[in-house]
């Protein structure tokens, strides 16, 4: 079918671009995407288009690009004390240009301080002055000699100290995992300039693969979603066609699912191995690891799926919302009223979350029953109410505001946080946390803890949970949220010595395990680290379990303590632990017992004594030819017939064994 294209044109095209081709073909990377989009499309919808040409991996770029190219910072950067510059500036002609780099702070931005200045480029490691203290600061990067004049570039950066950077692209990452990140960068030209294109990056090796050049214009994937598979991604692209295509890129060949005018972020789903979308106003589910796709529904609206295969969606002949599972489709409410619509549905896999269209009625299904949560409501699908692990929450406006209600896995419901205007649900964790806006800012809430919401020091971007921590896709960064309450709780450590808790003696064996075991208030913001020192030495913080030798001295005396996230520090602890290398030693006498005429030696008495200058002898063991080993208790007999060989040896309160044979 791609090849037919071809056709249309005339001989002296055809040898103009073979011409064109031949002379970058050198420098231009090719791609999947750079394939035509068949006419027949805007006609036709196949139910799946395969590319045959796979995605080759980025090539080095050998020219540099005219214009300004800000590499580093990206937009929405965070940093401490230092900065990482990487900035280009040529005009059209490859003359080097001015640049300048501002930073902008104070009350509105009425402070000035210049960062760097250079000419071409600036690729240094930037100090930041200390006078510069707060957390959202603005960056201007201005070149001079560019048409038409001068090229601005405006860049906010964050140095909120409630996060920790993970992973940084030059883009805007749209989803990420332990291996992989999925994100929209830029692919610059040989002839100046740069393409939004989409990629993913192998964390591990650092190799980069461009899956599309065709994205559409404008587009907010915040809303609309990509999705990384195990083999690849699920994303929306432009079509020449003008419609909008579900891309899937698996092993290096890109499959058209299905085209749209627009699409919803709800229109598709990937979770684990399973991937749910719709096509052509039916609902289908594909293993994305073997490729396996079924129909879930001839005619529906998909919502959500769930990691072990669920999908939720509304059947749109009854309007009523159903579960898919292992082939078979089940009603999740008995209501049979065929003019009201159950709709805008989430679920966990265990409980569901929907609308009610004859009353606007938030509904949660709990697996028996059907429990109205609100009523006379209209709630985002994106922002008015989530489920997590069990955990419900959803908005609800009153006279004055609105308010944050959550439902505990046990049915228990309470409001944890109330906004004086509009107020959105930005993300749910799975122990009962609920992150939303109010008026422009973030607040942390917690069920469990019980108490006001508090703000959290930062613009956090998109919020997801990923294996119960809190994380941010903030522009081209991954970050590590930790919030920040009014905890005043500092943590408590235990130190372990071998698994348990330090005997009373402090005695111990050479080669004792020692760990540390430190835990902050449920409610609280989790430890940030565990520092100890040995006999007063260096303060070293804790990255794991350690031994004691014994070589150098037999006295350890640790002290200890830990800090949360919020900066509460325990107050310091000590433990003094010993260690006994000295080995027992046994010595043995034999006492002869006459026959009764004195003329023989029938037997002899054995009397075992053994010493340690330590911990003590904790006991002496013997055995005679070899036979089972004995505790020895006070002096015993041997008989005097037959050869005989006494083995014995002592152990010591820690454990320290005589050598014996075995």
């Amino acid at each position: 079918m791609y090849k037919l294209l071809f056709c249309k044109f005339g001989k002296s095209v055809i040898l103009s671009v073979l011409l064109l081709v031949l002379l970058v073909a050198s420098v231009t990377p090719v791609f999947a995407e750079d394939l035509p989009t068949p006419d027949s499309l805007a006609e036709q919808a196949p139910p799946s288009i395969k590319a045959t040409e796979t995605v080759p991996q980025i090539t080095a770029q050998i020219d540099t690009p005219s214009g300004l190219v800000v590499k580093k910072p990206l937009e929405g950067s965070v940093f401490k004390d230092q900065i990482e510059l990487d900035i280009t500036a040529y005009t059209s002609e490859g003359k080097p240009s001015k640049i300048d780099v501002v930073l902008y702070y104070g009350h509105a931005d009425r402070e000035s301080y210049y960062l760097a200045t250079g000419v071409g480029e600036i690729r240094k490691t930037a100090t930041i002055p200390s006078i510069i203290n707060g957390n959202k600061v603005k960056m201007e990067i201005l070149a001079s000699g560019i048409s038409p004049g001068y090229t601005l570039r405006t860049i906010f950066l964050d140095r909120s100290s409630s996060y920790a950077i993970i992973e940084s692209v030059e883009g805007k990452i749209l989803d990420f995992n332990e291996d992989k990140i999925l994100y929209t960068g830029y692919n610059y030209g040989y002839f100046g300039g740069a393409d939004t294109v989409l990629k993913i990056l192998d964390r591990h090796t650092r190799q980069e693969t461009i899956l599309s050049t065709h994205l559409p214009e404008d587009f907010d994937y915040d809303q609309v979603p990509a999705y990384l598979t195990p083999k690849g991604a699920l994303f929306i692209q432009q079509l020449e066609n003008h419609h909008q295509g579900l891309m899937e890129y698996s092993d290096g060949e890109l499959t058209l699912h299905d085209q749209s005018d627009y699409y919803y972020g709800r229109n598709y789903r990937v979770i684990g191995s399973n991937a749910a979308f719709e096509r052509q106003g039916s609902v289908l589910l594909k293993n994305v690891q073997n490729g396996v796709e079924r129909i879930v529904a001839d005619k529906g609206i998909l919502w959500d799926l769930t990691e072990d295969g669920t999908v939720l969606y509304t059947n749109t002949t009854d309007r009523k919302l159903y579960t898919y599972k292992d082939g078979k489709s089940t009603r999740v409410s008995t209501l049979t009223d065929p003019s009201v619509w159950e709709s805008s549905a989430k679920t966990d896999g265990t409980r569901t979350l929907y609308m009610r269209s004859d009353t606007n009625s938030l509904m949660m299904h709990n697996g028996t029953e059907s429990i109205e949560l609100a009523q006379n409501v209209f709630l985002p699908y994106e922002t008015g109410f989530h489920i997590e692990n069990g955990w419900s929450a959803y908005t609800k406006v009153e006279p004055l505001g609105t308010g944050i209600w959550m439902v505990s896995p046990q049915g228990e419901k309470k409001q944890v946080t109330f906004c004086n205007s509009h107020a959105m649900i930005r993300s749910v964790g799975s122990n009962g946390e609920v992150l939303s806006t109010c008026n422009g800012n973030l607040y942390y809430s917690s069920f469990l803890a019980g108490s006001d919401a508090f703000p959290v020091i930062a613009d956090l971007g998109k919020l997801i949970y990923k294996n119960n921590k809190l994380y941010s896709r903030t522009g081209g960064s991954i970050l590590a949220i930790h919030v920040t309450p009014n905890d005043i709780t500092p943590p408590k450590t235990q130190l372990l010595v071998n698994g348990a808790a330090p005997v009373a003696s402090g005695w111990y064996k050479p080669g004792a395990r020692v760990e540390f075991l430190a835990q902050d208030d449920p409610a609280g913001t989790g430890v940030r680290d565990t520092r100890y020192d040995i006999n007063n030495g260096p303060r070293q913080t804790y990255s794991g379990p350690f031994l004691l030798s014994g070589e150098d001295t037999y006295f350890y005396q640790v002290d200890f303590n830990s800090t949360d996230n919020n900066g509460n520090q325990e107050g310091q602890q000590r433990i003094i632990i010993k260690i006994d290398s000295d080995i027992p030693y046994t010595k043995s006498a034999l006492s002869p017992n006459w026959s009764a005429d004195k003329t023989y030696i029938k037997s002899y008495t054995v009397t075992l004594k053994s010493y340690d200058q330590t911990t003590g002898v904790k006991a002496t063991y013997y055995r005679i030819n070899g036979g089972e080993w004995k505790t020895y208790s006070g002096p015993f007999e041997m008989n005097q017939v037959g050869e005989r060989r006494l083995d014995f040896y002592s152990v010591d309160n820690v454990g320290n064994e005589e050598k014996h044979p075995a």
